[in-house]
Formats: structure tokens, C-alpha cells, sequence
């Protein structure tokens, strides 16, 4: 049972809208009472995602962003203001990887991943966070981060960089500005039914996939 007052009066925004989790995040936002701004680069998905909401009673707005041009996340923090006069969350989720092994990834593609993945978190929370002081008001800054936010897989360095940065900025974000605003990193695991209890036992069973997969390579 959705608890569509949950989120009354609040105001969220959330990158990378227009499919997968940040769609699904927006959708449920939503429902549980927010005015929700979707941003994502992909305007077709975006757009629908928006319809999605307001056609099932919702309130939500698209804006056409690219998180790695921060004059882009400006206009989106304008657009939220302009249209629901504040903003009360800001979801960072928008992101874009390459995945091989290092040494055949190249500059341009980590440089490419590092702007989106990690600058782009940064900034949209320096400028939610500054907001929110400017109105002296509480606040959250949430981040999608990942099981690879803890522990090395082949193939992900570049990925790996960006969502154990995340972590950092998140808890540096609560320190910084607490208790006013709150920042926390989530990291969602899709595909498995079964956890192992501890971070420990995670790193101890990926060590062992990993050395499965060189032994096949």
C-alpha cells in the first residue's frame, strides 16, 4: 500500500529520469505525494516518463538536461524553482560508464565518465545545497551508488571510481551542512535474491568470481 502523503509538499528532482531506476524513483515519488522535476538527456523517454505520472494523477515536469554542462544543472534547479517554487530534494542519478579492462579503456572515455558520474554529483549538490541555505530550510541529497561502490570487478575501474567517490561526497555533504541537509548514497543490487551477510563476505565472493574469470579469459 503506497502512502501517498509521504512526500505532500515536497519537492524533489532527479537526474537520469527517463528510464531504469531514476524512472521508477520519479514515478514513486510521485506517488507518495511529490511535485517531481525529471531530468535526463534522452527527452523522448523523459517526456513519457513525465506523461506517465500526470496522466495517473501525479505532478511532474521534464527538463531537458546534460548533467555534464553545469550551466544545464543551473537551468534545471531554475526550472524546479520556477514551476514549484522550491526544491526540497535533489537525486543524483544520471550516469554513463565504460566497461573494460583498464588498460584498454582511454582517457576521453574515463575523462567522459568522470564529468557525468561523479562532477555532475557534485556540482547538482553544491547548488541544491546552496538553495536550500538560501531559504534556511531542511534538505536531502541523495545519490544512486552501487554494490561496486565497495569492492573491484574486471572491467570497472572507471565505474568503480565514480561510485566510490559518491560514498565520499555523500558523508563530506553531512558534514558539511548537518544538520540542515542530509546526504546519503544508496546503493542498489539488482539480480540478487539472495545477500551475503556482510560486506566482508561480498568482497570474499567476488574475489572468487573474479579469479573464475581470469582462469577462463
Amino acid at each position: 500500500m503506497v502512502d501517498t502523503t509521504r512526500l505532500r509538499d515536497k519537492v524533489m528532482v532527479i537526474t537520469g529520469a527517463a528510464s531504469g531506476i531514476g524512472r521508477a524513483c520519479a514515478v514513486r515519488y510521485a506517488q507518495e505525494g511529490a511535485q517531481v522535476v525529471l531530468a535526463d538527456l534522452n527527452a523522448d523517454g523523459g517526456e513519457a516518463a513525465a506523461k506517465e505520472i500526470t496522466s495517473n494523477g501525479g505532478q511532474a515536469v521534464f527538463q531537458h538536461t546534460d548533467v555534464s554542462v553545469t550551466a544545464q544543472l543551473d537551468a534545471l534547479l531554475k526550472r524546479a524553482i520556477d514551476v514549484y517554487g522550491q526544491v526540497d530534494v535533489w537525486h543524483n542519478n544520471a550516469f554513463t560508464s565504460v566497461f573494460k579492462p583498464i588498460y584498454e579503456q582511454t582517457l576521453e572515455e574515463f575523462d567522459d565518465t568522470i564529468r557525468i558520474s561523479l562532477r555532475a554529483y557534485w556540482y547538482g549538490s553544491k547548488i541544491a545545497v546552496e538553495h536550500l541555505m538560501e531559504r534556511e530550510a531542511k534538505g536531502v541529497i541523495l545519490h544512486t551508488a552501487s554494490v561496486q561502490s565497495y569492492f573491484g570487478e574486471r572491467g570497472f575501474s572507471a565505474y568503480q571510481v565514480t561510485k566510490g567517490g559518491i560514498l565520499s561526497l555523500a558523508r563530506s555533504i553531512g558534514v558539511d551542512c548537518a544538520p540542515k541537509s542530509r546526504s546519503y548514497s544508496s546503493g542498489r543490487i539488482k539480480g540478487y535474491k539472495k545477500l551475503p551477510r556482510s560486506r566482508h563476505q561480498v568482497i570474499k565472493k567476488t574475489k572468487k568470481v573474479n579469479k573464475e574469470k581470469l582462469k577462463a579469459s
